[in-house]
């Protein structure tokens, strides 16, 4: 596996980048205020960012495919 940091910034979902049509509760990008993380398996493909979701409190995971 791998985990990377993800610093605060606006970030495309894979469903804003065209991977399959987005979901009527599923954003097209994020805007991170805080850092979060990236998690992916090797030889799996896509990549998950994790972060904590101020508005729910807690955390929320998200498919990026970076």
């Amino acid at each position: 596996m791998a985990i990377d940091l993800a610093e605060p910034n606006t970030y495309q979902t894979a469903c804003g980048k065209g991977y399959w049509k987005c979901a009527a509760n599923e954003p097209n990008s994020i805007t991170l205020a805080n850092a979060g993380f990236f998690y992916s398996l090797f030889e799996q493909g896509g990549a998950v960012m994790i972060f904590w979701n101020s508005a729910k409190n807690d955390f929320t995971q998200i498919v990026i495919n970076d």
